[in-house]
């Protein structure tokens, strides 16, 4: 069973170590007017967090063209008041 996901010309699927640049690239658009615009995100550290043998979330992107054109970002927490998991997102916008 593939994990891919098409929809319109766009596929969606998990995020591989190939992507970091573009990655990288969509953050430092993203964060334009954020007070972390000037802060230097390396792609070694994104590599480390992202695909490192304990990543500390999930990447999906998505990808027309065989280029990478968005991306979301996701990871479990546990709600120890309410003893239940729910999921955490952010996603960059489509370019």
């Amino acid at each position: 069973m593939s994990t891919n996901h098409e929809a319109a010309g766009v596929i969606a699927r998990a995020a591989r170590e190939t992507d970091v640049a573009a990655i990288a690239d969509m953050i430092d658009d993203f964060s334009r007017g954020h007070p972390a615009a000037s802060h230097v995100r390396s792609p070694a550290k994104l590599r480390e967090a992202y695909f490192d043998a304990a990543p500390v979330a999930h990447l999906v992107v998505a990808e027309r063209d065989g280029h990478v054109v968005g991306m979301a970002q996701w990871t479990k927490i546990y709600e120890m008041f309410w003893s239940a998991t729910r999921m955490a997102e952010s996603r960059e916008p489509l370019s």
